[in-house]
């Protein structure tokens, strides 16, 4: 049999799906002719079908320089290159198909995905109109068209664009999973969520719908919903990290703190390389959620946290000394790193500092890592002498970005909260690194050299659980702005209602059994009092979850008041329906502390063992509400019997509340980035 009947009977038996005799084929022709063109191209095509990526490119690439005219062969070689993401070369190559087939509108669209890939947005676009002028009812043009505009934020016109493949073609898969896609970065969770059930009715195999339905479904606050599909992500692709890493914080969310660290060290047993894509994300997720969970001691917690570092920490980090600006009359240059210069709690402890740095002895740089910016952030921008968007930046690039602004003290807000930027500080872009506010527990990194605090929080003896130096700040150690336009304080809904109502707007994952165990006995010593529990989670089985929880502590549901929206005066106005606020623990609720005080709402608190579990007493010693501090579940008790006890006096109180924490060193903005920045020049006077 000659070798072009031994190809013809391969390329059937390959059209057939039966790769392995097809393959054998291909090999025995190329034993015989090591540079037959079509075999090598076959042969190519066969691996890249298996996902052998690096053997197709080798093999395509031979084929097209056997036959360097050839314009299927290059394209196919454009194609395996695009999947090994070597975009800019994958566009050279359609250029040469384009040359010599210049109307050949699948090179068309292939290369404009690879040009947009790039980031050519104006080219990409050119290619595809190309090719829709000359085949405009060709609904992969159109799918190419919505995911340049997509690229380049333009939502309304990627949707268009999508819309019209799937008219000409109503079971375009992909223009499905893209329609929704679109439809979630333009805020309409809803519709795209829609879009990908679509998808998944032609395709109930297809990763891809099943995990950006999961985000969307998160996004509406699903989580049954979410869980499934992550689940169902992970059926299809088991080792899909990123599936993992959401599924592991959807979990969290809902207060299922045990099988998320669970889901997340199974990501880190995956691979022991610390480069692994998701692992450093991973272990972060892993470390926050640890900290939520009552059964790890503090000395437990910084063991995992030094693991962390060590295993992150850049060699180029190790034993640097820089100089840095005292000289008189030199300003300092301070860079804060954050996510959430936006509608996030922590702009309410940043924004102030900002505000009131003082401009002519420190330059202010902001790092905003902000995924969604918007009017709090526009409010931020022109606080700072600098403002950069690292949103879409990779951290190699944020390094760079330090070291060309010659930052002087570099302040990580986030520790390991969701999307942080330790990886930068692990490179030690700055002389001077200090981690504050975002992150109540060490970062695990050698690299950042002090750690902001006060002697409430981290009392003396704490310091053994720092990797960092500590560094007190004088009578607490954040100061606190309200939003503006708050509502007013309102009189005492126990008055109206006739009895005591307790609330709690924390977290769920705050919600461990042992706070639970403690607020079902309080309720059972207070028999007419309710627990009102808010929070835009509480949906579908975490709610039946919750309930559960107390009547197995003989707290019947008819006394747990569970919410999940918000009226129409915003989340502070949750406030107006609760007396006395009950703290959490091991990690306990500054910010909503913060936010009852400022409503007239006391706060019962449990001073804890660590930073996560005294930051609420910190605040209320500020306050002057030391009153309101136990150090055991017998004085928790107590404490907020009492208070439920005297309506009259916890009338009053709430009445004079605001006005109390208005005139405390708390809300003293002005004096705290005072005592802020004499600890940056104490940073820098150790350094020089």
């Amino acid at each position: 049999m000659t070798m072009h009947n031994l190809l013809s009977q391969a390329v059937v038996l390959h059209r057939a799906g039966d790769l392995d005799a097809a393959e054998k084929i291909y090999r025995d022709v190329l034993r015989a002719e090591p540079k037959n063109p079509d075999a090598l191209h076959l042969l190519g095509v066969v691996c890249r079908q298996r996902g052998d990526l690096d053997c197709a490119l080798e093999l395509l690439k031979k084929a097209c320089f056997e036959s360097p005219s050839n314009p299927l062969f290059i394209s196919d070689w454009a194609d395996a290159l695009q999947d090994n993401k070597l975009y800019r070369e994958a566009v050279a190559c359609y250029a040469r198909v384009l040359s010599i087939d210049p109307d050949n509108v699948q090179a068309l669209v292939k290369s404009a995905l690879a040009l947009k890939n790039t980031g050519d947005f104006e080219t990409a676009l050119i290619n595809v109109q190309k090719a829709l002028r000359i085949k405009p009812d060709f609904p992969q043009a159109h799918n190419a068209a919505g995911l340049v505009c997509a690229a380049r934020e333009k939502y309304e016109e990627a949707i268009f664009y999508f819309r019209e493949a799937l008219r000409l073609d109503a079971d375009f898969i992909e223009a499905y999973s893209n329609l929704g896609n679109a439809q979630s970065a333009a805020g309409d969770f809803n519709a795209a969520i829609v879009s990908f059930k679509e998808a998944l009715s032609r395709n109930p195999d297809f990763f891809e719908a099943y995990y950006n339905m999961g985000n969307c479904l998160r996004e509406t606050n699903n989580f049954d919903e979410a869980i499934a599909c992550y689940k169902a992500a992970l059926r299809v692709k088991p080792l899909s990290v990123g599936s993992m890493i959401n599924l592991g914080e959807a979990l969290q969310t809902i207060g299922n703190f045990t099988e998320s660290e669970t889901v997340y060290r199974k990501i880190l047993a995956l691979s022991d390389k610390k480069n692994a894509p998701g692992y450093a994300m991973a272990y972060s997720n892993l470390l926050l959620c640890m900290n939520y969970n009552p059964a790890y001691s503090p000395e437990q917690l910084r063991e995992e946290h030094l693991r962390f570092g060590k295993l992150f920490l850049s060699p180029q980090a190790e034993a640097k000394r820089y100089n840095v600006r005292t000289t008189p009359g030199t300003k300092i240059r301070i860079g804060y790193v954050s996510p959430d210069f936006c509608m996030h709690p922590a702009s309410r402890f940043i924004e102030p500092i900002l505000r009131f740095h003082d401009k002519t002895a420190f330059d202010i740089f902001c790092y905003s890592d902000a995924i969604r910016p918007d009017e709090i952030s526009e409010k931020m921008r022109p606080l700072c002498t600098s403002w950069r968007d690292i949103s879409k930046t990779s951290d190699d690039q944020v390094v760079e970005l330090i070291k060309s602004d010659d930052i002087d003290i570099l302040v990580d807000l986030s520790g390991h909260t969701a999307h942080n930027r330790l990886l930068v500080f692990a490179k030690k872009p700055a002389p001077i690194q200090a981690s504050y506010l975002g992150y109540p527990n060490t970062t695990g990194l050698s690299a950042i050299d002090y750690y902001l605090s006060d002697n409430m929080v981290d009392p003396m003896g704490h310091d053994r659980f720092y990797v960092e130096k500590l560094l007190y700040l004088e009578n607490c150690f954040c100061t606190f702005m309200p939003y503006e336009n708050t509502p007013s304080v309102n009189y005492l809904p126990a008055k109206k209602a006739g009895h005591i109502t307790f609330g709690s707007l924390h977290t769920l994952t705050r919600l461990n059994a042992q706070v639970i165990d403690l607020w079902s006995a309080l309720l059972r010593t207070l028999a007419s009092s309710r627990l009102c529990i808010i929070r835009n989670t509480l949906v579908g089985s975490v709610r039946e979850r919750l309930y559960t929880e107390f009547e197995t502590r003989g707290i019947s549901r008819a006394r747990i008041d569970m919410q999940n929206t918000l009226p129409p005066g915003g989340h502070m106005a949750l406030f107006h329906d609760i007396d006395i606020s009950l703290d959490t623990f091991p990690w306990s609720g500054h910010t909503t502390a913060c936010e009852s005080l400022w409503m007239g709402v006391p706060v019962v608190t449990l001073c804890g063992d660590r930073h996560a579990g005294r930051m609420v007493s910190s605040i209320l010693t500020a306050a002057g509400l030391t009153d309101c501090i136990a150090h055991t579940h017998d004085e928790y008790i107590a404490i907020a019997r009492s208070l439920a006890s005297s309506p009259d006096a916890l009338r009053d109180l709430r009445q004079g509340l605001r006005d109390r924490m208005a005139q405390s060193v708390l809300c003293d903005a002005k004096g705290f980035t005072k005592r802020l920045e004499d600890a940056y020049q104490k940073m820098a006077s150790r350094l020089s």
